[in-house]
């Protein structure tokens, strides 16, 4: 509905980009398209806002911009990592 399909299969057999439908034909992208606007608002700067299908030419590139943050009770993946080498340097060592 948010899309303007009825499922999320239909968005993945869907050719180009996908767009958000007029506000005024459906209730989810009025809020959608108003949290947006809020958030930019908000906010001097912003970048725009592109939903990217499994499969699509721009997913390999979505998927390497990902970060992994520190959480408050723990240590990030790349920290872990570096947690687990220095371990195995210092028993062999």
């Amino acid at each position: 509905e948010l899309f303007g399909a009825p499922s999320a299969e239909d968005l993945q057999r869907a050719a180009g980009p996908i767009t958000l439908p007029p506000a005024r034909d459906a209730p989810a992208a009025r809020l959608l398209s108003d949290l947006l606007t809020r958030l930019r608002l908000e906010r001097c700067a912003y970048m725009r806002l592109r939903v990217v299908r499994k499969g699509d030419p721009l997913e390999a590139a979505f998927i390497n911009s990902l970060l992994e943050d520190r959480s408050p009770s723990g240590m990030s993946y790349v920290e872990f990592l570096c947690h687990i080498h220095r371990q195995i340097q210092n028993k062999m060592g």
